[in-house]
């Protein structure tokens, strides 16, 4: 025999089968409701703000071919007062000297004891201050074979470059007795096409043996993947010291004194960093 119900006769609400809530719950609590910041962290344009944040950190701070921080450039950058210099270029990169490849039309061979070496174009970017390209001066009287306007040398690059600065270390700096033995430059033409190098003119105001770069900051702000120095006219030199050397091939007798550069070094402009004026 049934026993009523203690309601009345009235059965207990039970869950729908179908997976309604009907207008009651046995058990369980009801869902909360999403807070508004949970989800505005799943909307999908968060996830572009936060991933192009990441992208634009991964490109600052990317490591360049010269294996800087170009992230930690700019932040020293920020910290600078002065315009780069060679002691100090700030923010310009150094062009690595394995990524540049000289030549010239010029090649003389030196006339001092102990030495006598062919003082190619390479020598100005092997990261040795102590060698030397060195070339005859002048170049008159060679014949056509040997014009005037081949007193030049090129630098070419792997890559184009934005260069802001060039530091020339003049004439031949391995020692005193060396440095004397040449005429440095004076007056050049630095541009970025050759024969002529039209471009910047310059003076080069160091030209004593004192193992000092001169600055030579360009105005061009575009890449390039050559640039070319052309001798306008070098320094007399110490008359006492200078060595006469013999000319090119089929030109032994007409002895020449020398003038050249020692090393060079290119600073460029990173990407990044191209807006900055100089």
């Amino acid at each position: 025999m049934a026993v009523p119900p203690a309601d009345g006769g009235q059965n207990p609400a039970q869950p729908d089968p179908a997976g309604g809530d009907g207008s009651q719950h046995q058990c369980g609590k009801a869902p909360k409701p999403q807070s508004k910041f949970a989800k505005i962290a799943k909307s999908s344009w968060v996830s572009g703000i936060a991933s192009g944040l990441i992208s634009g950190a991964i490109v600052t701070f990317a490591i360049t071919a010269t294996g800087h921080s170009t992230g930690v450039r700019l932040l020293q950058m920020v910290s600078l007062a002065k315009a780069p210099t060679c002691a100090n270029p700030g923010w310009l990169q150094q062009v690595p000297d394995d990524q540049i490849l000289a030549n010239s039309w010029y090649a003389a061979l030196d006339n001092l004891p102990h030495y006598r070496t062919v003082h190619t174009p390479d020598l100005t970017v092997d990261g040795n201050v102590r060698t030397a390209w060195l070339q005859w001066w002048p170049t008159s009287g060679f014949g056509n074979k040997y014009p005037l306007s081949g007193n030049y040398i090129t630098w070419s690059f792997a890559q184009p470059y934005d260069v802001r600065l060039v530091c020339i270390l003049n004439g031949w700096d391995e020692d005193s007795t060396t440095f004397n033995s040449v005429k440095p430059v004076k007056y050049a033409t630095i541009g970025n096409s050759a024969p002529g190098c039209s471009g910047t003119p310059v003076k080069l105001n160091i030209h004593t043996y004192a193992y000092r770069w001169n600055a030579v900051p360009l105005l061009h702000s575009h890449s390039t993947r050559m640039l070319c120095l052309q001798i306008s006219r070098p320094y007399r030199g110490l008359q006492g010291d200078l060595r006469c050397s013999p000319g090119p091939t089929g030109h032994a007798k007409s002895c020449r004194v020398l003038t050249g550069l020692s090393e060079v070094r290119f600073y460029y402009s990173p990407m990044p960093l191209n807006w900055v004026s100089y």
